[in-house]
C-alpha cells in the first residue's frame, strides 16, 4: 500500500485574512483537485508502459527423439516501464476527499494494491522471497512533473478573488 498526504497550513498574512471567510472550502477544493489531477497522471504513467505481449510460441525439435514440439515462451520486461496485466494496479489508485482538521486542510491519494510498493521500491517476493523485482518508478517521476501543477492547482483555488 502506497499513501501520499497532502496538508496544507494557510500561513498568517494580511493578504490572507481578507480570504477567511470561505477560504477552508475553497483550500479543500484546492487539494481536491490537486490530488485527483495525481491519480489521473499516475494511472496515465501506468498505461504508459503498454500491454503485456503474449508467449510466443516456438518450436524446436528435440534432441533425444529428432520429434518437433511446441513451447510458449514468456518474454521479459528489460524495460523501466510497468506493463498492463489486469490493470488492478491502475484502477487501485483513489484520492480521498480533502477535510479541514484543525488549522490544517488535509487530502490523501492511496492505493491499496498489495504489490504497488514492490514496484515502486524495489525488492523480494514470492514465497520464501524467491523472486527478485527490480524498482520501477511510476510515483515520484510522475510527482516531480506535476509538482508545478498541483501547487498551482493549491495556490489558485485559494487566492482565487471572492465572487
Amino acid at each position: 500500500m502506497i499513501r501520499l498526504d497532502v496538508t496544507i497550513k494557510p500561513k498568517k498574512s494580511r493578504k490572507l485574512a481578507a480570504f477567511r471567510r470561505g477560504g477552508n472550502a475553497r483550500l479543500e477544493r484546492g487539494v481536491d483537485k490537486a490530488t485527483q489531477l495525481f491519480v489521473n497522471e499516475v494511472k496515465k504513467a501506468l498505461s504508459l508502459g503498454g500491454q503485456v505481449p503474449r508467449k510466443q510460441r516456438v518450436r524446436r525439435r528435440s534432441r533425444a527423439t529428432g520429434k518437433r514440439r511446441t513451447l510458449f515462451v514468456q518474454t521479459r520486461n528489460s524495460t523501466n516501464r510497468l506493463r498492463i496485466q489486469t490493470g488492478a494496479l491502475r484502477s487501485s489508485w483513489r484520492a480521498i476527499k480533502a477535510k479541514h482538521v484543525g488549522r490544517f486542510v488535509e487530502g490523501h491519494v492511496i492505493t491499496r494494491s498489495p504489490y504497488a510498493a514492490i514496484h515502486e521500491f524495489g525488492g523480494t517476493t514470492g514465497r520464501g522471497g524467491t523472486t527478485r523485482i527490480r524498482a520501477r518508478r511510476y510515483v515520484r517521476p510522475t510527482l516531480a512533473r506535476n509538482r508545478h501543477k498541483i501547487k498551482a492547482l493549491l495556490v489558485g483555488d485559494f487566492l482565487r478573488p471572492l465572487r
